[in-house]
């Protein structure tokens, strides 16, 4: 999973707005029916917590958040190769806190200079990726 909320408050925004959207609706259904993703319900996980909470999104759909954050920017184009690039390298060498979109992040944040992403705090949410 995703930090959506260190993502979209360097840009003014919060994944509440993006995720109240009827279109973005029905792009998680469309992505949890034809199996992009996981079961809908399962799609977004939130924290709670004064200074430490958080909406975590599944990977696959970083992609559309991106383009609602910045759709004149290749935010999106880059970030979705930096996520499937970690991804495959996730999968060749699993581990239990499944650091690669906390890479690609943190390789975003000093790639692209959006000052996204800390290597101290974007870990990956309770229950992993």
């Amino acid at each position: 999973m995703v930090n959506a909320t260190q993502i979209t408050m360097h840009f003014g925004k919060i994944p509440s707005e993006w995720l109240r959207i009827a279109s973005t609706d029905m792009l998680r259904r469309e992505m949890a029916g034809n199996g992009h993703t996981g079961k809908y319900e399962s799609q977004v996980f939130t924290t709670r917590g004064r200074g430490h909470g958080a909406t975590w999104l599944e990977s696959p759909l970083v992609i559309p958040l991106a383009r609602w954050i910045a759709p004149d920017l290749s935010l999106a184009e880059w970030l979705g190769e930096q996520t499937l690039r970690e991804t495959r390298e996730d999968n060749r060498t699993r581990t239990p806190q499944g650091g690669g979109t906390r890479s690609a992040l943190y390789g975003l944040s000093h790639a692209a200079g959006y000052g996204i992403g800390d290597e101290t705090d974007s870990g990956t949410a309770e229950g992993g990726e």
